[in-house]
């Protein structure tokens, strides 16, 4: 005679763990890799649209000033995830309509990561927003020149930020230097 109660319990146990995986996929944060000889090309469809970059722990650019700058550290996809949080949740003026997500959604990313003289983490993050879809050219030098913001490239949408991952406080570049300059 067939035990009715352990296979009623067999199909609860396959429902709930069912359950489990759909609730857990739909509240991962996933980054993807769109290019599979470059993992430092990210995408992160839940938070934009585009690409980010990020860079090397050994890349020092020379055309910004990273105050306090001691050495590089090589980000995590939960770095990255928590940079994404800090910037939507601390600059909500910049969003234009409650139902899009943020105003963010439509710009490229530039993750640079280095550690301060003080030991904490500091992101320099460029966002740019391009008119029209960047061409060849201009994809290889973003993947390779950290940008900064400037009068001439306003026309881009371009917004530069400094975020402390150890206190997870975020400013504008200028103000950033400004304040460091004190």
């Amino acid at each position: 005679m067939p035990n009715y109660e352990e296979t009623y319990m067999k199909k609860y146990y396959i429902i709930i763990g069912f359950a489990l995986l759909i609730i857990n996929s739909s509240f991962s944060q996933e980054i993807r890799y769109p290019y599979v000889n470059d993992s430092t090309i990210i995408s992160i469809p839940s938070y934009y649209k585009n690409f980010g970059k990020v860079f090397s722990e050994y890349f020092v650019p020379n055309n910004i000033s990273l105050p306090g700058y001691k050495k590089g550290f090589k980000l995590t996809e939960s770095n990255i995830i928590k940079i994404e949080n800090i910037l939507q949740s601390n600059y909500p003026e910049k969003t234009k309509n409650k139902q899009n997500r943020n105003h963010w959604r439509n710009h490229w990313r530039q993750y640079l990561a280095y550690t301060n003289s003080y030991g904490e983490q500091i992101i320099f993050l460029h966002l740019e927003k391009f008119n029209r879809k960047p061409s060849e050219v201009s994809l290889e030098w973003w993947s390779n020149v950290v940008s900064i913001v400037n009068e001439e490239w306003d026309q881009h949408k371009t917004d530069d930020f400094f975020i402390n991952l150890t206190d997870n406080i975020i400013e504008s570049y200028s103000k950033f230097i400004e304040d460091y300059n004190k």
